[in-house]
């Protein structure tokens, strides 16, 4: 389960969009004696000389297993002995790849990277190819016009690259010096990757020098083997929740039997279910915005129609969730029909506001 803001989301993912690539498991039995198990430690629990590719492999694991889930909002925690990736885990590509040994030699060209995520691609390219591993907030607007800054940090310093055109010095510089010019309100998304033996310790530093504001928008990714072609994400099917200007006419004589308190408390018991509806849309409106709902009552206490005037989250999918939210409410009957339009503030739930570091 998925957890978004107060309430368990289901299936985040249901509507598909990963890549599933055949690997062979090294599955190993734990002795146990008798009805006793030891506990097993979360793979997510690094130790303090750990590298990226020990961080890779904790989320490889955890994805495997489909715990992804984190409800902390940060991605990378350091205490005095240990490191522990408490991102809430978005990979795209299963199994996750390995990250590369030596990145120094692809960053001689200063063209543009494509990095994949559950939302999409952002941009296009055919030396650097990343896939995210961590949950982001999606782009503003389209995935086809957004743009993704990415930050590589090597055992020689670091680089950057955008994904819609050539950017960046092609020798390293270091870390601090980089991330201190770089153009992080021009992109919708942050992305830091980094060479399989880079400690955590650096890891950590580069994302704890990155702005404050980037909440939401910086992730973790992994750099594919050069050659490799990313796929677009698959095409979601588009629900039909188009806005309405009314509700329908109708000859049904209006009720005022049904009080204000009652139908209040009936509108609040949507509250729920629409913040599952931000967690889970595979679309912008996991950032959440405002809509306007109208719906009206029937005879029996049911929601006989319901429609979203206002939206300026631009996401069928989930104006169709909180439709389905909304037809399913029950109020008392009013013997009659009453009308009713609700303003809804839709705010997005933790894992869409991951900080980059959990300080």
């Amino acid at each position: 389960m998925r957890r978004c803001a107060l309430v368990l989301v289901l299936g985040l993912w249901a509507c598909g969009g990963e890549v599933t690539l055949e690997r062979a498991h090294d599955e190993r039995e734990v002795d146990t004696v008798g009805d006793e198990r030891p506990a097993a430690a979360s793979a997510r629990d690094l130790a303090a000389a750990a590298s990226f590719a020990d961080l890779a492999s904790a989320a490889r694991r955890q994805d495997d297993l489909r715990d992804q889930d984190s409800s902390a909002g940060c991605l990378l925690r350091r205490s005095p002995d240990a490191f522990r990736l408490e991102a809430d885990l978005a990979v795209a590509i299963r199994p996750l790849p390995a990250p590369e040994a030596d990145l120094d030699a692809r960053m001689a060209s200063d063209g543009p990277a494509r990095v994949l995520t559950r939302y999409g691609a952002y941009g296009e390219s055919d030396d650097l190819g990343l896939v995210a591993l961590t949950t982001t907030a999606p782009p503003r607007g389209s995935v086809a016009d957004a743009v993704g800054l990415v930050v590589v940090v090597t055992d020689r310093g670091a680089y950057a690259r955008r994904t819609d055109g050539a950017f960046g010095a092609v020798t390293p510089r270091p870390l601090e010096e980089l991330l201190g010019t770089l153009p992080f309100s021009e992109v919708s998304t942050t992305f830091v990757t980094a060479e399989a033996g880079v400690p955590l310790t650096t890891l950590y530093e580069a994302l704890r020098l990155l702005p404050s504001t980037l909440a939401g928008d910086v992730g973790l990714a992994v750099a594919l083997e050069r050659g490799v072609v990313l796929p677009d994400r698959i095409a979601l099917e588009e629900d039909e929740a188009p806005l309405c200007e009314a509700l329908s006419a109708t000859d049904a004589p209006t009720s005022d039997t049904l009080g204000a308190t009652e139908l209040r408390a009936g509108i609040a018991r949507l509250s729920g279910s629409v913040s599952i509806c931000v967690g889970t849309t595979p679309g912008p409106g996991a950032r959440g915005g405002r809509m306007e709902l109208m719906a009206r009552i029937i005879d029996g206490g049911t929601v006989g129609e319901a429609c979203i005037r206002a939206d300026d989250t631009a996401d069928a999918h989930l104006r169709a969730c909180v439709l389905r939210a909304a037809r399913a409410l029950v109020f008392a009957d009013p013997d009659g029909v009453v009308d009713f339009a609700v303003p809804l503030v839709l705010e997005p739930g933790t894992i869409h506001r991951q900080r980059a570091t959990c300080d």
